[in-house]
């Protein structure tokens, strides 16, 4: 994993720890990523375990 990429999955957490309630276009704005990016990592956030997500 390159440098970025730790720094933007770290950017991503801080945002969550901050916002647990953040929505997928406030984390990716957060992390300067596009909200499909963003939708793919919390993806693979969710099949880890790391995350729960709910729909508002």
């Amino acid at each position: 994993m390159m440098n970025s990429d730790v720094a933007t999955l770290q950017n991503i957490a801080d945002t969550l720890k901050e916002e647990p309630l953040a929505s997928q276009r406030v984390l990716a704005e957060n992390a300067g990523i596009s909200i499909g990016l963003m939708n793919a990592i919390l993806k693979r956030f969710v099949e880890r375990g790391w995350i729960m997500l709910s729909n508002v």
